[in-house]
């Protein structure tokens, strides 16, 4: 009968496991009074987390009655009952549901799991086995030295089958149950590292699983007959046969051993997406190739009574499929997976690379269908004839498919972005249009007209096409004397400015448009005034261009021209009487006004075919619904420059406003950029969308910045002005001086008086700046 321990006497706490209902066994903790002869008593006393430190300091039983605790049956009712159930309720309902009590097991395996390898490290750890009447310290548990194996021994009678489950160890049998010698079992880990105890001993199972031992720890056998015993032959046995060593008795048993066959199985998940299946098949069976099944077993009743039935097993041969498996590692990545998802393009690709090794490893390719079509996995050819006319540029592109039994030739006028997606139906084939060709395709489509069945693209949708082919077309040479700077220039260009002059002449020779987008302080202005010098100097005609500034800045652009370029005739066209000066407009090189004005006075300046519309601050027309946007794009000139230090600033969308006034209808409408753009780059990150935009428009966008060019700036230059204060002002910041200083020596011990200081020294500050700021 327990009792309460006398801590006062000798004691040792014990580890003791005991069953728990239909949840099977489950663990405690002890304290058991010692006799006279340092034996064991009767009285004993559980250990819990409220009085465990009573009994000892030990942290290692401490952290493990915690995990007790947590498998104690209120702790499990808590843990898993739904709010309206009670704790005698949710036990008799767990009884008939199988899928809870495995939740609930495999948590309590986890937690004795835990526990036992801890144990298991010790010298002689202090673990029992409980008895019927429960007492802890019945029985000593001691550890096995090894892992055993299951191992099923099946007996075919002439009445039906005899079915056994055994441990392997140290190659003996051991009977789970032998009531001759009252020998008796118990599983206290079922999943994940599985623990059994058999009469006095802990063993430890190599399977992952110890459930099928559950009707043998109370049966040594299990006898099926008739219609139990066909069931047990083809539908339990060959999966035993796959599982565990099994030991036959009166049956055929044919083993075959045959050489691999290696399948990667293309499953397509959508029309972007394939999922490839590494397969091994020997003869008619097949394997995952991750799997870590080792055979596959095909049962064979007996046709008559003077026959055997028969189990005809199917081996791998692990040594004969490393080539693949390392294939399969190298290439995707994946070591225990059974499959791997890619993009049907990559995968396209990866095929074409590695086409020698598919051939030397004999790796056969199963594609399966589409829907009902056949998918050609091959990448397609692009064909594309370039005709110049004037400024205008003619495209003939067709998508060519190429196969052993195949041909196929598509126009891409065929591939109408608003219809077709990535696959392209043709004779009940599927051709697939690679997502990296495919959105360039669709962005000449939607961005270029359509005359005599050929696409007419603008010189600076070149860029797309180049892409589209990944390799440079044919561009204008510049001569030295074209890029030399002009001799009318009274500055003296660094390196990078140089180089951005030129970038800009550039452009201009190839009728492109772009944005200088250089650090602010870089000189965007001085690169500007060159390029437009040296039109003054090589064109022979008066060509008149426009700047578009914001108007703290005019007077700015007005000093720069006098200073840098003096020959180059500028006029303002701002003010309440600048309409006056639209009949002179021709006279000057460059005419410069604001973006109020631009905007204020369009429908007059948009009548106007400028050689030149440069926007200062470009950044002023980022909003693309915006007036002052709107009106830049209206404006016509023969090439367009942005300057701005942020070409950039929170969405792609800005991008597009200032890329549309430079190169119009480059980028689409605004709507198909932000279907192609806008929202796979910012919405779901789509790299390869975001890396086409960038390779396209990099050609036009120019941006360096100080760190970039630091050793071709001059060295920092310090000026210290001093500026002395006039006779009132000071009298009025000595007189506040004084006042503040009396404020705050009162108020210099009080923390929360800190914004009240500041704001005194800030009103001084004020005043020596100009006493109309604190007016």
């Amino acid at each position: 009968m327990a009792s309460l321990v006398n801590k006062d006497k000798p004691y040792k706490i014990i580890y003791s496991f005991h069953p728990i209902n239909i949840l099977g066994m489950s663990i405690s903790l002890y304290a058991v009074q010692l006799s006279r002869q340092g034996k064991f008593s009767y009285r004993h006393q559980k250990i819990s987390a409220m009085n465990v430190r009573d009994f000892t300091d030990d942290e290692l039983i401490i952290e493990h009655i915690k995990l007790i605790e947590e498998i104690s049956l209120m702790s499990i009712y808590e843990r898993y009952a739904t709010k309206n159930s009670n704790i005698a309720d949710f036990f008799k309902n767990l009884q008939n549901n199988k899928a809870k009590q495995k939740i609930i097991r495999s948590f309590i395996d986890k937690q004795i799991g835990v526990i036992l390898n801890d144990l298991k490290r010790q010298e002689d750890p202090l673990v029992f086995l409980s008895s019927k009447d429960g007492y802890p310290a019945y029985k000593k548990l001691k550890f096995a030295e090894e892992t055993a194996s299951i191992v099923a021994l099946i007996k075919k009678g002439t009445k039906g089958i005899f079915y056994s489950m055994r441990l392997k160890y140290k190659n003996k049998f051991l009977k789970l149950c032998d009531k001759s010698r009252n020998i008796s079992s118990h599983i206290i880990i079922y999943n994940e590292n599985p623990a059994v105890i058999i009469d006095n001993t802990i063993f430890f199972l190599q399977e992952d699983s110890a459930m099928k031992l559950k009707p043998f720890t109370n049966n040594e056998f299990v006898f099926y007959k008739g219609r139990a015993e066909q069931l047990f032959m083809t539908k339990v046995l060959p999966d035993l046969l796959n599982k565990y060593e099994v030991r036959l008795r009166n049956f055929k048993l044919s083993e075959l051993k045959k050489e691999p066959v290696f399948i990667l199985d293309i499953q397509f998940l959508t029309k972007t997406k394939l999922t490839v299946f590494p397969k091994v098949k020997y003869g008619d069976d097949v394997f995952n190739l991750n799997e870590n099944k080792a055979s596959i077993t095909k049962y064979i009743p007996a046709k008559d009574d003077n026959e055997q039935p028969e189990f005809i097993i199917t081996h791998r041969n692990p040594e004969k499929e490393k080539p693949f498996k390392d294939f399969w590692n190298k290439y995707f990545n994946n070591t225990d997976s059974w499959y791997s998802t890619v993009d049907i393009y990559d995968f396209i690709l990866w095929m074409e690379k590695n086409k020698q090794t598919i051939e030397d490893l004999n790796i056969q390719l199963k594609i399966n269908k589409y829907g009902k079509n056949e998918v050609l996995l091959t990448i397609p050819e692009l064909k594309i004839s370039i005709e110049e006319k004037g400024n205008k540029i003619l495209l003939d592109a067709f998508l060519e498919y190429n196969t052993e039994k195949d041909k196929y030739s598509v126009n891409v006028l065929e591939l109408n972005p608003k219809k077709i997606d990535n696959f392209f139906e043709i004779d009940d084939k599927y051709l697939i249009i690679p997502d990296n060709i495919k959105i360039y395709i669709d962005w000449l489509l939607n961005t270029s007209k359509i005359i005599d069945n050929k696409l007419e693209i603008q010189p600076y949708q070149i860029s797309i096409v180049e892409h589209l082919l990944k390799e440079k077309l044919h561009k204008k040479e510049l001569s030295e004397e074209t890029l030399s700077l002009p001799k009318g220039i009274n500055a003296t260009l660094r390196p990078y400015q140089v180089a951005g002059f030129q970038w800009l002449m550039f452009l201009k020779h190839h009728n492109y448009g772009g944005i200088l987008a250089d650090e602010m302080g870089l000189g965007k202005t001085l690169q500007t005034i060159t390029l437009l010098q040296k039109i003054k100097e090589t064109t022979p005609a008066n060509l008149t261009s426009l700047i578009v500034v914001p108007n703290a800045l005019i007077s700015n652009w007005q000093r720069e021209f006098e200073k840098f370029a003096p020959e180059i005739t500028t006029n303002v066209y701002h003010g309440y009487k600048r309409k006056k000066l639209l009949e002179d407009f021709y006279k000057y090189d460059v005419w410069i006004t604001t973006y109020g004005t631009m905007r204020a006075d369009i429908e007059e300046l948009k009548e106007f075919m400028f050689h030149y519309v440069i926007l200062d601050e470009s950044h002023y027309i980022k909003n693309k619904d915006a007036q002052v946007s709107k009106a830049a794009f209206s404006l016509k000139a023969h090439n367009k420059l942005a300057l701005t230090g942020t070409p950039l600033e929170n969405n792609l969308a800005e991008l597009w406003a200032q890329m549309n006034f430079i190169n119009p209808n480059m980028l689409g409408n605004f709507n198909f950029f932000k279907k192609y753009f806008i929202e796979p780059v910012e919405k779901n990150n789509n790299e390869k969308r975001l890396d086409a935009l960038t390779k396209v428009i990099s050609p036009f966008i120019l941006r360096r910045t100080k760190q970039q060019v630091l050793k071709d700036l001059p060295p920092k230059l310090e000026n210290v002005i001093m500026c002395d204060m006039l006779p009132e002002q000071r009298k009025l910041y000595y007189e506040n001086a004084a006042y503040f200083q009396l404020k705050i020596a009162k108020l210099a011990e009080d923390p929360k008086a800190r914004m009240q200081i500041l704001a005194y020294l800030q009103r001084l500050r004020q005043i020596a700046i100009h006493p109309k700021l604190i007016n």
